[in-house]
């Protein structure tokens, strides 16, 4: 299942581990990060972001987002 993970988290590989757990919490066991992707501080405070992406803006608020897409969506 085609999934995004926000996690609000400086060190990538510490946000990588926590993205593992997160999803073996979740049920699934076989985690497989494809891509990674660091924001910049200045996209985290582009309150024009943040209005376009309410899961970007659950991450900074939670510490996380999980979106998960179904056969349906599209996955950019």
């Amino acid at each position: 299942m085609p999934f995004m993970v926000y996690i609000n988290f400086a060190d990538l590989f510490g946000a990588e581990q926590l993205c593992k757990i997160y999803l073996m919490q979740a049920g699934f066991t076989e985690v497989h990060i494809e891509k990674r992707k660091l924001f910049s501080q200045q996209m985290l405070e582009d309150e024009q972001l943040l209005l376009t992406d309410p899961a970007l803006k659950e991450a900074l608020e939670s510490g996380y987002m999980i979106r998960m897409f179904d056969e349906e969506d599209e996955l950019h």
